[in-house]
């Protein structure tokens, strides 16, 4: 059965919206009380059941989504990660050719998953 998060701050309340700046849940109180001012207004949300719009931050550039996928290292990395750690390795923008990169990490995961069963 899966559940629905709850939110980041007062963590009693289902959430109800996924900012896309700070990566955090939120229900609609919350999310009123924290971006109504400053900084945070210029934040956007999305529903929790938009899975679509889902955004993926990099671990080594957190200001940096991760829009590349690095064909030679077969990883999502964001524009920083490709300009320099793999600087000159093949890659696409993950919009573009996305059913082509879907139907390569779908044969690469079922592919480690029968190898892993066989060891």
């Amino acid at each position: 059965m899966k559940h629905s998060p709850v939110c980041s701050i007062c963590e009693s309340s289902t959430a109800e919206c996924r900012c896309n700046k700070c990566q955090m849940y939120y229900c609609s109180k919350c999310y009123e009380d924290i971006h109504s001012k400053g900084a945070f207004q210029n934040h956007s949300r999305t529903s929790i059941n938009d899975k679509s719009s889902e955004i993926i931050l990099c671990d080594k550039h957190p200001d940096e989504k991760l829009k590349h996928w690095c064909q030679d290292c077969r990883t999502l990395v964001c524009s920083d990660c490709l300009l320099y750690e793999h600087k000159g390795h093949k890659s696409n923008l993950i919009n573009q050719g996305s059913k082509e990169l879907e139907i390569k990490v779908y044969i690469s995961i079922t592919f480690e998953i029968i190898i892993f069963r066989i060891l």
